[in-house]
């Protein structure tokens, strides 16, 4: 049996390799640290974190988005907020092609964790686009770039 400070070394190391983009070794050692968490196998009282990196390297590694989610969603309801744990079920979203989902996840998150800038990037960037301003000209004209460029620095919304 592992001791906690050994599965704890698991987890960090994995949070290194994830942040160097090596998903695949993290992956590994997220489901390590899991393996050995004193819990056992009662995913309610595993560490959020633990069970949020390992799912969102089991979708980007292994596709099993199914998984994920489920695990990403376990983090959330432990009771426990981190900002990571949004992060991540955002993320896995995000494999899964759900972006209205992961903007909600990271709106969610964001909502907790206002001093999180990623939270905020990642929802910047996931979050549908406003209705042009002119609708019956493209996004793309002249006219329609320089009125929202105008509604937005007067702090209106253009919907």
């Amino acid at each position: 049996m592992a001791t906690e400070q050994e599965h704890v070394e698991y987890f960090q190391r994995g949070y290194r390799l994830y942040k160097r983009g090596n998903i695949g070794l993290a992956m590994k050692n997220f489901q390590k640290a899991l393996d050995f968490h004193p819990s056992g196998c009662n995913l309610r009282d595993k560490d959020p974190l633990y069970l949020s990196f390992y799912g969102v390297t089991l979708a980007r590694v292994k596709g099993d988005t199914i998984t994920a989610r489920k695990l990403c969603e376990a983090a959330l309801r432990s009771g426990q907020s981190y900002p990571e744990v949004f992060l991540n079920l955002g993320r896995v979203f995000e494999e899964m092609k759900e972006y209205c989902k992961a903007a909600d996840a990271y709106r969610r998150g964001y909502r907790m964790h206002r001093d999180n800038l990623e939270l905020l990037e990642s929802l910047q960037r996931v979050s549908p686009r406003r209705p042009n301003v002119i609708p019956f000209l493209d996004r793309n004209h002249l006219l329609n770039k320089v009125a929202g460029k105008i509604l937005r620095r007067a702090g209106r919304s253009t919907a």
